[in-house]
């Protein structure tokens, strides 16, 4: 299987890698100072209004356009809450950490997403 990448693809995965490595110590500075349920409430949180913008959106496109994104977004979506589930079934136990990680990795996948398709944009 070969990969085609595009300027926009580039782009966005730059612009990703840039915010995700800026955020790091943010991110660190941030959830040391929140308990694990704190983290995962706010998490959820985000998740649920991620969704309510995409569906927002997603009710607005066209028929091509929707058709495109419940091929391609819709999974990410069901992956993350997928995580954010498995995170929540965790909390308090030995696996909470890598739960939290998977969390993570399946947002960033969405939101990378979220961003191609023009869902979210910069500010």
């Amino acid at each position: 299987m070969r990969l085609k990448f595009n300027m926009f693809s580039v782009l966005v995965l730059f612009l990703v890698m840039m915010f995700t490595t800026s955020c790091v110590s943010l991110r660190a500075a941030f959830n040391s100072e929140l308990t694990p349920k704190q983290r995962l409430t706010i998490a959820y949180k985000d998740y649920n209004d991620n969704l309510q913008d995409y569906l927002a959106m997603y009710r607005a496109a066209s028929v091509e356009t929707q058709a495109r994104w419940k091929k391609n977004i819709d999974p990410r979506f069901k992956q993350a809450k997928a995580a954010l589930d498995a995170w929540d079934v965790a909390l308090g136990s030995p696996g909470e950490e890598g739960k939290e990680a998977d969390w993570i990795n399946f947002k960033d996948q969405l939101m990378v997403a979220l961003f191609q398709y023009g869902i979210i944009k910069l500010e």
